[in-house]
């Protein structure tokens, strides 16, 4: 996951800087030349388009063009997986939880 979002990141600063190539040689596409006088491209953080629908698929047709959907698919899988994962954590955790408080309830009724 985090190999995923630095490939990601490390690709982001060379745009940035206008390399002609990326870190696995893919050529580079200046966009800010095709915009018309006065426009800007818009900056996004990654997570804000893994959390939009309409940018997520943009996005996907674009790692598509590249040939690159795999790392994007690869990073999805990975953090479906470990927002499952927590997410069965913290369900145990409160049935750990539960166990005892019900045991303390049956025995304050007990006592009454």
């Amino acid at each position: 996951l985090v190999y995923v979002q630095r490939v990601i990141e490390s690709r982001l600063a060379r745009l940035e800087e206008g390399a002609d190539t990326d870190s696995v040689d893919l050529p580079t596409t200046d966009y800010s030349r095709l915009l018309s006088a006065g426009h800007k491209l818009f900056m996004l953080p990654l997570d804000v388009i893994l959390k939009n629908n309409v940018a997520l698929s943009y996005f996907i047709d674009y790692m598509t063009t590249i040939s690159s959907q795999a790392y994007l698919f690869f990073y999805l899988n990975v953090e479906g997986w470990r927002v499952s994962t927590e997410q069965q954590m913290s369900d145990l955790a409160l049935q750990r939880l539960q166990v005892p408080v019900e045991r303390a309830v049956d025995v304050a009724a007990t006592l009454d």
